[in-house]
């Protein structure tokens, strides 16, 4: 099963990187200040103590060591989740029905209480992708690139017209 979405994912990706997104970069994107660029300590003080840190041993992608040599810590707090990938910091997952942090980026600042209207207006190519794919209600992915010709992506999760989550996506 796991391996079947995954490869649902993949080709998700594949067409939506088919189409034209818009690009949001790790250096344009801050969660509650907290950049790329910061330091662990200055996370851990945004964030206080995580519930728990640990090193993620990933099968495949970006963060596993079998494909690249990175050393990686999951720090995490009740609804929010960072890597720290050889001292660099990224988003890993943020469930907003847990936490409530603000995701700012150059055209859109992103909390749970951001409106769809919102995203069609600060990312308008993809949110042309995701009216072409999305469900009728249910849950649904918003598609963000990272950069452009990258296979990972920000992803917007969508359910029943309310954004519930956001997460960095590396495929395998």
């Amino acid at each position: 099963m796991k391996l079947t979405l995954t490869i649902i994912s993949f080709l998700f990706a594949f067409w939506a990187n088919a189409q034209e997104l818009d690009i949001v970069g790790y250096d344009e994107i801050s969660i509650n200040e907290i950049t790329a660029k910061s330091s662990e300590s200055a996370l851990l003080k945004v964030f206080g103590k995580p519930k728990s840190i640990i090193e993620p041993n990933y099968e495949c992608g970006a963060l596993s060591p079998t494909w690249n040599d990175v050393d990686v810590k999951l720090y995490s707090w009740d609804g929010i989740e960072f890597h720290c990938v050889d001292g660099v910091l990224e988003v890993g997952r943020i469930d907003f029905s847990k936490a409530n942090p603000r995701i700012k980026t150059k055209q859109l600042t992103l909390d749970k209480n951001t409106k769809l209207t919102e995203l069609k207006k600060a990312y308008p190519n993809s949110y042309k992708v995701w009216e072409g794919q999305k469900d009728k209600g249910g849950t649904s992915t918003f598609y963000l690139s990272t950069e452009e010709n990258s296979d990972s992506q920000f992803h917007i999760v969508i359910e029943n017209g309310k954004v519930i989550g956001f997460e960095l996506f590396h495929p395998c």
